[in-house]
């Protein structure tokens, strides 16, 4: 169930070998708000869903869901967003994210930002990311 540690183009990508994908952007970005992280989330994943690692026309997928991380140095925090695998999507259940972002913020005891509105992103303390991360892909993101 470990996941492995790979740097594209400058950013660290940690993703799973079979549950899910979850990368990191520890630049500056301009993706401090959730709508524009949301947006690069799906984005990304419809790439990786169309074309493999070398560029080709991917011949199957099977979608997993994805974490998307993006530092925000002026409020010092994380703004973390999550896209559900399609399968999960067509259920139309209660957003996972939801749960698993607030469950495993609560479990390492991180300071967080977490409203009802938008129950995909959750914005989690720059000193704290670390330990959520890592609680999120070894616990909660294996039952999603």
């Amino acid at each position: 169930k470990q996941g492995y540690q790979r740097r594209v183009h400058g950013k660290q990508w940690y993703q799973r070998r079979v549950h899910g994908r979850c990368a990191t952007l520890d630049n500056k970005s301009n993706f401090t708000t959730p709508i524009s992280l949301v947006k690069l989330a799906l984005f990304v994943c419809d790439a990786y869903a169309r074309f493999n690692h070398k560029g080709q026309a991917r011949a199957k997928y099977v979608p997993k869901p994805f974490v998307l991380a993006a530092l925000n140095e002026a409020a010092n925090t994380y703004l973390i967003a999550g896209v559900p695998s399609r399968s999960a999507a067509e259920k139309k259940s209660e957003n996972s994210f939801f749960t698993a972002f607030r469950s495993s913020a609560q479990e390492v005891d991180a300071r967080f930002k977490h409203d009802g509105f938008e129950g995909s992103v959750i914005e989690v303390q720059r000193e704290d990311y670390k330990r959520f991360h890592e609680n999120l892909l070894t616990s909660v993101i294996d039952h999603m």
